[in-house]
């Protein structure tokens, strides 16, 4: 037994009232229409006509958003009540016959739309101990909430672009919809909860031929936390200042695109990002990314964001037709992850971000040198020139010799020392020379972009601390927003709430 919808062999009676009872759904003039008149005489009457073209524009606004709302409510009462019959049948267990719901009731409910607040009037078939079966709210396909997919889809992007205050303040000047605050954390997460069944279920993208390199990055950022009702937070330490302990909690954040190849020397990369950089010179335009998605998570782990990682990267190259490469920081146990799960079924290219490594090269130059300095930007470029020429481990022995000669003690010493491991570490992942022979990028500015993009710059406001099933929404939320989803996702999202909300309730009428 299917369940039977509009289009699927019956037509539910319009403006037939259930028996006995009084819909109102009352024969009138329609409002809608006497509405638009009523605007029509003023804007070309005498009273309009004192007035400016911003005033005139302004009371337009107004009165033709409640031209709709009374549109749409004639439009809802013209559907009728959903009523199919005197009674229907409900699919019952394996080898059981149908059970027979003959209990109509006559129901209101609420819809916030976005041009205001309509009546739903609608019938409803039960019998004791079985959930109602509402067949109006099937055929139109209404959300569980009294806000309609609109407003929850422009109050949700409103959320996943900025403060909850701002969204609300929104909506309410555009739409005239208000939404209470603890509504609007519901709304939220309900709406992101099938954030990963979309994207799991999401077809192979085709890659440009040109774009032959698919580069996959996975850091982290902290977001600041709220305690969770009953959770026990720690103390500060005497005497310390700052955050309190536990205060941040890491979003694991994954980018995952396609780029064209873009042949460079090290030479190239001294002038772009050395101590004495200079201007960029005219050349080939850079190639951008594409078919680019990023996505962050509190609540999962570091090896199940590597786990979609993988699966996204598959989805683009089931073949591994293209070279697959990961740009990481330099945690070890990120790169066993990266070779163990991205290296399954195929080589992976590991390149240690330039970036990361030039941060650790200044450390130890001011342990020579201080800050700020002439020969500090000298030890620097030294040192990055011969990493960018494939010495890594030279490099490293020098910086040692160095401070040995030097005779550096205490913390100057540990910071040289630490940038040597650093290097020796990571020497296998830092051929720069033939990175970039081969055009592959060597700096993880996409990974820094989309933690500053999509956490930092959403998350980290001032003041702001969040819940942990609120922060995993928002985050889903801002990731759809960025990656150009959002028409896509709520259609998928409102199918799957819609088969949540219907799925048990397979039915017809009853002959």
């Amino acid at each position: 037994m299917r369940r039977i919808s509009v289009h699927q062999g019956y037509e539910p009676q319009r403006r037939t009232p259930v028996e006995n009872t009084a819909l109102h759904l009352v024969a009138e003039a329609p409002r809608a229409s006497k509405a638009f008149s009523d605007l029509r005489t003023w804007i070309l009457g005498a009273e309009s006509a004192t007035l400016t073209l911003h005033e005139i524009e302004t009371e337009t606004h107004e009165r033709i958003r409640e031209v709709a709302r009374l549109l749409l409510q004639e439009h809802v009462d013209e559907r009728g009540s959903g009523e199919v019959g005197a009674a229907i049948e409900l699919e019952a267990d394996a080898g059981s016959p149908p059970v027979t719901l003959s209990h109509r009731r006559v129901r209101e409910r609420q819809y916030s739309s976005l041009f205001g607040p309509i009546t739903i009037t609608r019938v409803s078939y039960g019998q004791r101990g079985r959930s109602s079966v509402v067949p109006l709210d099937e055929e139109l396909s209404l959300p569980s909430r009294l806000y309609s997919y609109p407003v929850q889809q422009r109050l949700t992007t409103g959320v996943a672009r900025g403060p909850f205050a701002e969204a609300v303040t929104a909506l309410e000047e555009t739409t005239s919809v208000s939404v209470g605050e603890a509504n609007v954390y519901e709304v939220v997460i309900e709406v992101a909860q099938d954030f990963d069944a979309f994207y799991a279920q999401r077809s192979g993208v085709e890659l440009d031929a040109e774009a032959s390199i698919l580069i996959s990055t996975l850091d982290g950022k902290g977001v600041p936390m709220r305690p969770e009702p009953g959770q026990v937070v720690p103390e500060r330490e005497p005497g310390t200042t700052g955050p309190r302990p536990n205060s941040k909690r890491e979003a694991k954040v994954a980018a995952v695109y396609a780029i064209a190849p873009f042949v460079r020397t090290p030479a190239d990369i001294l002038e772009e990002i050395g101590p004495n950089k200079a201007p960029r010179r005219v050349g080939p335009p850079r190639p951008r990314p594409q078919h680019k998605r990023v996505w962050a998570s509190l609540e999962k782990s570091k090896d199940e964001v590597f786990a979609e990682v993988a699966q996204e990267m598959r989805r683009r190259d089931p073949k591994r037709k293209h070279i697959w490469a990961c740009v990481t920081d330099g945690d070890p146990a990120l790169q066993k992850r990266a070779l163990s799960v991205l290296g399954a079924d195929g080589e992976v290219i590991l390149i240690l971000d330039i970036f990361h490594v030039t941060e650790y090269l200044w450390d130890g130059a001011r342990a020579f040198y201080g800050s700020g300095s002439e020969q500090a930007q000298e030890w620097v470029e030294y040192y990055l020139e011969k990493i960018l020429y494939g010495k890594a481990s030279e490099a490293a022995r020098g910086m040692r010799q160095s401070a040995t000669k030097q005779g550096l003690r205490g913390k100057r010493r540990e910071a040289v020392d630490a940038a040597a491991r650093y290097i020796v570490r990571n020497a296998a992942h830092m051929k720069y020379d033939e990175y970039l022979a081969a055009g592959l990028p060597i700096g993880s500015g996409v990974a820094e972009g989309t933690c500053r993009h999509l956490v930092k710059d959403r998350m980290e406001r001032t003041g702001m601390r969040w819940r942990l099933r609120c922060a995993e929404a928002v985050l889903k939320a801002r990731a759809i927003e960025i990656c150009g989803d959002t028409e896509e996702y709520w259609d998928f999202h409102i199918k799957l709430e819609q088969e949540r909300l219907h799925a048990a309730s397979s039915w017809r009428p009853a002959a």
